[in-house]
């Protein structure tokens, strides 16, 4: 599946659909067998809301997320419950390219 940039997700012209992402992990949280990430690729100002939810295999890769992490993901776009942002990505899958040690 061909990569889509933040920018173009953002349009809404993918709801409903399985596609992929790739960018930099600019905050996460876990919550309630939820995690959340924030991600951006620098196409535009805004960021895509990444849900992981608990039963995903992608799980798995959350640990190595961290702030400034190189990921690719892929998942279902979906309207955002939230106020904060249009749409968030449910997450299937994650590709961690390179890990950003927080200690470091």
């Amino acid at each position: 599946m061909k990569r889509l940039f933040i920018k173009e997700v953002l349009t809404g012209k993918y709801e409903g659909q399985q596609i992929t992402v790739c960018g930099w992990v600019r905050t996460k949280r876990e919550s309630k067998g939820l995690a959340f990430l924030t991600l951006s690729d620098g196409s535009a100002q805004d960021t895509l809301q990444l849900v992981v939810p608990g039963e995903s295999s992608a799980v798995q890769e959350l640990y190595r997320c961290n702030t400034g992490a190189a990921i690719c993901t892929k998942g279902i776009l979906k309207e955002s419950p939230a106020k904060e942002q249009k749409y968030e990505l449910e997450v299937s899958e994650i590709a961690v390219f390179g890990e950003a040690d927080p200690e470091k």
